[in-house]
């Protein structure tokens, strides 16, 4: 479960495109909900994915409702493209891009 009740928040906004990614996402997912520090917005945007994926992102922005934003693009522009729109989407001056299929030490933040 998210702490986010914990002692120390940081205002840091996670970045993370997706595509295709329904293999790897839960664990990257769950790895940044288990830090030690927490952090104020996470920002998953959807390549346009033909697997579960975007269900797999629905889940997560409606368990943890206003702190996970999902977007899903028309069709594939790529991981670039995903990353600057994740920047411009990002309401925090700090970013921590995530790619699909990496897992977060407890004490990354």
């Amino acid at each position: 479960m998210y702490k986010k009740t914990a002692k120390i928040s940081k205002p840091v906004t996670v970045v993370i495109p997706t595509h295709n990614s329904g293999k790897y996402l839960k664990d990257t997912l769950q790895s940044l909900f288990h830090q030690t520090v927490g952090f104020s917005e996470m920002i998953i945007i959807d390549d346009n994915s033909q697997d579960n994926t975007w269900s797999i992102i629905l889940k997560y922005s409606k368990q943890y409702k206003g702190l996970v934003k999902a977007v899903r693009l028309d069709k594939n522009y790529g991981v670039s493209y995903a990353r600057n729109l994740g920047i411009k989407l990002a309401g925090n001056g700090w970013i921590l891009f995530m790619d699909h299929d990496d897992i977060a030490e407890k004490n990354l933040l």
